[in-house]
């Protein structure tokens, strides 16, 4: 698949002589899956192959392309010349196992690469498609110029290709590097006996360093790359350059860049709450205490408000890259804002604070991370001095989110006279984990906007981020439990699009631990079990590949519910299974007498579709009983759809059952109640199984059950069952049954 998909991409017919996966006499090509193509043992078969060329007298291709799922990597031919001629080393051995002296000598010139990339992304993929192209068609790679609308495909290959060289010395995740080079502010100064480069970096405050980097890796980059030889232009590219910085990097330490036009409108905000020149009665001070490189003020503050200002950041270097921007803010400095002590803070913002007569305004875009544990990705990134504090004051889980030690500090010193202008999530609103953060911090909620954080932020991910006023002018009502002051509070927040058009509004709904939700609505696991014939793949994976299946379920099992929570994060996270699953999640027996109503609470939860906009939903208790057309409807739903991952079962001797979630199992479903719209997807489904298909004749192992596959419509190439394809009529009746559930889902368990 792989192959046929690269080739098909590029536009080059399969040639397979001398058993090589693809031939011509532009390149030669050896395809992978997941083994590694940069290791010297990939590299060796392919100049086996040069070999047999050369021994067979066709022509030797002047390149070497190795492809897996992942990335992607050219050799020049040329340079293993030496070695395919050399007859006598390929005595033994062959090109699916090559002898260790082939694989020594070719590791010699496994970094000299002509061209490398990753193309796991699909536009990565798209400029590698074009990048082939233009090296079958002139020989050579044709070079792109840096622009803004792929400065960060070509950050990310720079540092792919020489982050080895340049980040252990780096403070920028390469980026100030990248830009040096990008704009010939990086000179070769020499080259040593090693084939590497002395490279001297110049950078904007002056600063310069000096780096030693692989020729070879160098200037393939550059092949691919052409650099920015205007410096106006270099300006516009690099207008975002924070951007570039590393995800785990950007998120640890602050350094989202905010939109220009999402920054105005925050500010707006600010001056239609407090008065448009609220900074000059000089009773205010506004700080940025996570300011990075300033991009949530720059443009957007007068010049007037700037002597009342004051920004700090975590890192030195962005200190410079401040102080050129605002020349006549009144304070900027280099402070850990979650671990300093204020002795350390500016003399002049001390006495600010000691000053009765001062209010302040805090207008930041903080850190998003949360610590997942010492064994996860970001673990170990949130712990903080603030931290602590949190955990002793009986926080929860806010004590793991960088946002919320930002606030609980400035709770802390500038209690009952703030304003708080911040970006961030959602989780401190709509979260029951975040129920004792609500219950100590209470501020008066003055308004807001949402807007997608993957259009406008550039985060992974599609959900809303959020814009927030609030005042903390005034003690907090402390007779009235937390989320009672949250409740009683319009949390109406404007949404915008990616253009910042209005789309309309959306109000935040607080979910705390004693909120019912649609997981209060499924039955209770009976505790009467006995044994079963566990079904294949009914298990979940265990970190050692092994599955494991509990042979143990009520008598009358049907199958397992499988799912996390209630809320739209988790909502790919939940199935069905023919098994009796053991994992950290939750899981709900089906059976005889409640499979009714697990599928249906399954159904409401599964069939709307997520967006940005509804990732943090919850769905909550239903507002009223199902009736039997709606129950009827979501049974079907709940059996048709690609959730349903019930399996078919063979034995040794051959024979297999199939489990009985099976809509076709009319001695237990009965869909004679179904709406319009089910009926004709069930005529629809039974003239499918029966007439095409003809499943009860098969006599195969069929994996996963029969009866599933049928919503996989959506998915392109995939809108098929056992090689027969939908029918137009098909796709759309299931779709149609979709969107009626979606209705109902919304009127009772998301409003």
């Amino acid at each position: 698949e792989l192959k046929i998909r690269f080739l098909n991409a590029i536009s080059v017919e399969l040639d397979m002589r001398h058993n090589i996966d693809c031939y011509n006499e532009k390149m030669l090509f050896e395809f992978k899956y997941e083994l590694d193509i940069n290791s010297p043992k990939v590299l060796a078969q392919a100049v086996y192959y040069l070999n047999s060329l050369k021994n067979n007298g066709d022509t030797i291709p002047p390149y070497i392309t190795l492809v897996n799922k992942d990335e992607i990597s050219i050799y020049e031919s040329n340079k293993f010349t030496n070695i395919y001629n050399e007859d006598s080393i390929f005595s033994t051995g062959n090109a699916s196992n090559p002898n260790q002296t082939v694989i020594n000598r070719v590791n010699c010139f496994i970094n000299e690469l002509y061209f490398t990339s990753s193309i796991d992304d699909e536009n990565d993929f798209n400029m590698i498609v074009s990048t082939i192209k233009s090296i079958i068609r002139n020989n050579v790679i044709r070079p792109t110029s840096i622009s803004v609308t792929n400065v960060k495909r070509a950050y990310n290959w720079y540092v792919r290709q020489l982050g080895d060289y340049i980040l252990s010395s780096s403070s920028s995740n390469g980026v100030f590097e990248f830009r040096a080079d990008a704009i010939g502010k990086a000179s070769i100064i020499s080259s040593n006996v090693l084939g590497n480069y002395i490279i001297d970096f110049q950078f904007d405050n002056g600063a310069r360093r000096i780096e030693n980097i692989s020729k070879e890796v160098y200037d393939s980059y550059w092949r691919r790359w052409e650099r920015i030889t205007d410096p106006h232009r270099a300006i516009e590219v690099f207008r975002t350059i924070y951007d570039l910085l590393g995800l785990s990097d950007r998120r640890t330490k602050g350094q989202f860049y905010t939109p220009k036009n999402l920054a105005e409108m925050a500010w707006g905000r600010i001056e239609k709450c407090l008065g448009k020149d609220f900074y000059l009665s000089g009773n205010w001070r506004i700080w940025d205490c996570c300011a990075g490189t300033g991009n949530l003020e720059y443009e957007i503050i007068p010049d007037e408000c700037k002597q009342y200002m004051y920004l700090s950041t975590l890192d030195i270097e962005e200190v410079d890259q401040l102080k050129q921007k605002f020349r006549i803010a009144k304070g900027i400095f280099q402070f850990d804002f979650l671990n300093g002590h204020n002795s350390k803070l500016p003399k002049s913002l001390i006495e600010d604070m000691n000053n009765k007569n001062i209010k302040w305004l805090f207008f930041i875009n903080p850190p998003y991370v949360e610590a997942q544990g010492k064994s996860g990705v970001q673990g170990g990134t949130t712990e903080s001095n603030i931290q602590l504090l949190m955990k002793t004051s009986n926080l929860g889980n806010a004590a793991r989110e960088m946002f919320a030690q930002f606030l609980y500090r400035i709770e802390k010193y500038f209690k009952d006279k703030y304003f708080l202008g911040l970006f961030s999530e959602t989780k401190f609103i709509v979260s029951s984990k975040f129920k004792a953060y609500r219950n100590w911090w209470k501020p008066i909620f003055k308004g807001g906007f949402m807007v997608n954080a993957s259009e406008h932020f550039q985060c992974k991910g599609n959900w809303p981020l959020i814009f927030s006023l609030f005042d903390r002018t005034s003690k907090p009502m402390y007779y009235t439990p937390g989320d009672e002051h949250w409740e009683s509070q319009n949390l109406e927040y404007d949404v915008f699009d990616k253009e910042t058009q209005l789309l309309g509004t959306k109000k935040l709904i607080v979910n705390n631990q004693y909120t019912l939700t649609l997981r209060d609505y499924l039955p209770k696991n009976s505790r009467n079990l006995v044994e079963r014939t566990p079904l294949l793949k009914s298990g979940i994976s265990l970190d050692d590949g092994k599955q494991y299946c509990n042979p143990l379920a009520p008598k009358d099992f049907l199958g397992t519910l499988v799912f996390i929570g209630p809320d739209f994060q988790q909502q790919n996270r939940c199935f069905l299974a023919s098994g009796v699953v053991n994992t950290n999640h939750n899981n709900t027996y089906l059976t005889i007498d409640n499979y009714k109503l697990v599928l249906s609470v399954s159904a409401i939860y599964k069939a709307p579709e997520r967006n940005w906009l509804n990732n943090k939903d919850f769905f909550n208790y239903p507002i009223r009983e199902l009736t039997e057309t709606e129950q009827a409807d979501c049974v079907l739903y709940a059996l048709i759809s690609n959730y349903n991952n019930c399996a078919t079962y063979r034995f040794d001797d051959g024979s297999y059952i199939t489990n009985k979630l099976n809509p076709l199992d009319t001695s237990l479903f009965d869909f004679s109640n179904c709406s319009n719209e089910g009926k004709k997807v069930f005529e629809l489904i039974k003239d499918y199984l029966e007439n095409k298909v003809n499943y009860k004749n098969i006599d195969t192992f069929l994996g996963k059950g029969i009866f599933l596959g049928f919503y996989q419509y959506k998915k392109e190439n995939e809108n098929q069952c056992l090689g027969i394809p939908f029918s137009n009529e098909l796709t759309e009746a299931i779709e149609e049954l979709r969107k009626k559930i979606e209705i109902l889902s919304k009127e009772l368990c998301l409003s």
